[in-house]
């Protein structure tokens, strides 16, 4: 994910040394940094603390020395991502496991990592997070729900989860009206619109501009999924 692309330029002013081990995987220098007085919860230019990145690279054996020092659970970056949205993002399932056992807030904001889950592909992570209780229909501060991320890169496996587990199909984003079908359609997914309509998708349902699904097809010039909607009309 390029929100996470941070890690390979940690540490290249110099000024990050324990940002830098984390990095490295490197356990003894990490160590040695705390001993000598390293603040745990030190951030980088992007607000990332070590704990972020060992979250993201799923390094247990580091995130486990973070936690037992001190390292803060919630801590956000800049734009405000926790070291659970890392995990998730990054399909490390038992760093996941981890962090919600130590006292990670599964619900911190309204970007969840379930987001992160279902837009990666992690299906393994998605399961947890929903086992675990995340509301399978939490909305993202723009009103996407984590079907709107599945669909959005094709991601069918997540998206029969998401549906299995009681996933709105017709969820509306709040802006413009979309529903996971019209997204399908825009984005070409011919296999997804199948799925999400055998689901109980809308064919009819019409956004804010009152366009339905088949129109945004039309407007992706995705020809065969435009045969497919007019079964329907």
């Amino acid at each position: 994910m390029g929100i996470f692309n941070f890690i390979k330029k940690i540490g290249s002013s110099g000024h990050d040394p324990i940002l830098a081990a984390v990095r490295d995987d490197d356990i003894g220098a990490v160590k040695q940094h705390l001993v000598n007085g390293q603040e745990v919860n030190l951030k980088n230019e992007r607000g990332m603390t070590p704990l972020h990145i060992a979250a993201y690279k799923g390094s247990k054996e580091i995130a486990g020395l973070l936690i037992a020092k001190g390292a803060d659970l919630n801590v956000k970056n800049k734009s405000g991502m926790t070291p659970l949205h890392g995990a998730a993002s990054g399909g490390r399932k038992e760093m996941v496991k981890l962090l919600i056992a130590k006292g990670a807030d599964l619900n911190l904001t309204k970007w969840s990592p379930l987001h992160d889950a279902a837009g990666c592909g992690h299906k393994e992570v998605v399961k947890l997070l929903i086992d675990k209780g995340v509301d399978v229909d939490v909305k993202d501060e723009d009103g996407h729900t984590p079907m709107y991320y599945a669909v959005f890169d094709g991601h069918n496996e997540i998206v029969k989860l998401l549906i299995k587990k009681g996933a709105d199909v017709n969820a509306k984003h709040i802006r413009d009206g979309m529903t996971p079908l019209h997204k399908a359609a825009i984005e070409g997914h011919m296999e997804t619109v199948k799925l999400l309509i055998t689901n109980g998708a809308d064919v009819k349902a019409l956004d804010k501009e009152g366009k339905p699904p088949f129109v945004w097809a039309v407007i992706g010039g995705h020809k065969e999924i435009q045969s497919f909607f007019k079964k329907f009309m």
